[in-house]
């Protein structure tokens, strides 16, 4: 009897497959994201709010503590939270009092506490255990609110009783002059372009789920009944990574604890509630881009593998557990697309380089529209947006062999800062 064989497809028609199919698939998630975002609609201020800005307790934890913190809690101030406590540390005391020295004399209760040793939820846990508003407003030291409506707004996702948390936009803060092409700086337009691209996830993912990719720390509102207990303070202060604890990432573990409780999550898109951070240096930028990674990889390897694991989170929220699961495999999808992708060129040159002409033309109206929303750019920086969004796929690679390193901090050798 004459044997039987399957014929199993060449390397390279593999690879022209998944080429192939990588296109049509982010051509096609391209078009439902861009659906979605026009989908997202403001959070409208309530007739007869639950709660408002005088529920709010504003929470700062800093060191090396920014001359522009002085500024930034004027805007704070406008807005009329109920009292604003500042952790810090002994090294640092005296200079975060001068620079509170202007403010004396407000009517908002502003109290200052230290904690012995730098570390971001160490100084988060006892800013909690001070706080006495029905909502907690955990807030960066640079970050600015350009109008004394931004806690109204916020504070408005709270009319749904389900929400625990709740995020706006997040922009980056060019000053006024180092807005024109010939002092902005590569970095600036990076930052603008990676804040710009995290706010829209949570838009996109809000719009179609109801539910957002992460409550943002540089604004970031809870309900005070959600965080401020026991279990959530020693969980915060004892996360750990392989054996090692983790004192980075405190944004996304607040997500995740909000999400993993039964809370839901909002994103407030109404222009209003507009949050502005400085941008960094070039070196800053790059560290503090790993750390963002970083952390990401491990909320969302813990999120997918333990708790809740990924058909908990699927059946509530499927598009959210399907991206979390392709996050996490982002290094891998790269590395097998760049080798479908030399397959591709040796076998197959012509449908590989029509394939990259789109890829080209793609970044170009990327930047062209990044340019048009902000015209006093030029032309000289417009690679660093395209520099941008694929800077990540290199940056993953170092990430995933380097989760339990807690250093590379953009403010001290201290962990979480």
């Amino acid at each position: 009897m004459q044997s039987e064989f399957i014929a199993l497809p060449s390397i390279g028609a593999l690879s022209l497959s998944f080429v192939v199919w990588k296109f049509f698939w982010s051509t096609y998630n391209r078009h439902i994201n861009a659906k979605h975002a026009r989908n997202c609609l403001p959070l409208p201020l309530p007739e007869k709010p639950a709660y408002f800005t005088t529920d709010v307790s504003l929470l700062v934890p800093t060191i090396n503590t920014p001359a522009s913190f002085t500024e930034c809690m004027k805007l704070w101030l406008a807005n009329k939270p109920k009292e604003i406590i500042i952790v810090t540390v002994p090294r640092d005391l005296t200079w975060v009092k001068t620079l509170l020295a202007p403010l004396k004399g407000v009517s908002t209760p502003i109290s200052v506490f230290t904690v012995p040793r730098p570390g971001r939820r160490a100084q988060m846990s006892l800013a909690l255990r001070k706080a006495t508003g029905k909502i907690v407003a955990f807030v960066d030291d640079d970050t600015q609110w350009p109008s004394d409506m931004v806690l109204q707004y916020l504070v408005a996702g709270f009319q749904d009783p389900t929400v625990g948390g709740v995020t706006s936009r997040q922009s980056a803060l060019v000053p006024t002059p180092r807005r024109n092409a010939s002092t902005v700086t590569a970095s600036e337009v990076m930052t603008m372009r990676a804040l710009d691209g995290a706010s829209d996830s949570n838009a996109i993912l809000y719009a179609a789920e109801g539910t957002v990719m992460c409550v943002t720390g540089r604004t970031m509102v809870a309900k005070a009944e959600a965080v401020q207990t026991d279990e959530f303070d020693f969980a915060l202060t004892h996360q750990t990574w392989n054996g090692r604890v983790i004192n980075t990432g405190d944004d996304g573990f607040v997500t995740h604890w909000l999400r993993n409780h039964g809370w839901n999550l909002a994103f407030q898109s109404a222009p209003e509630a507009e949050i502005f951070t400085l941008t960094e240096s070039g070196s800053r930028f790059l560290k503090q881009l790993v750390r963002w990674r970083r952390s990401g990889f491990r909320d969302f390897i813990a999120l997918i593998c333990f708790e809740p694991g990924f058909r908990r989170i699927f059946k509530k929220h499927p598009r959210y557990a399907v991206k979390s699961v392709l996050f996490i495999l982002k290094p891998l999808t790269t590395a097998l697309h760049l080798i479908a992708w030399s397959q591709c060129l040796y076998n197959w040159p012509y449908i590989a380089f029509f394939f990259l002409a789109y890829y080209i033309y793609r970044g170009v109206s990327a930047c062209r529209s990044f340019k048009a929303k902000h015209p006093w750019l030029g032309n000289r920086n417009l690679w660093a947006v395209f520099a941008m969004d694929y800077i990540y796929q290199i940056i993953n690679f170092y990430v995933v062999l380097t989760l339990g390193t807690e250093g590379w901090m953009t403010r001290d050798d201290s962990p979480g800062v």
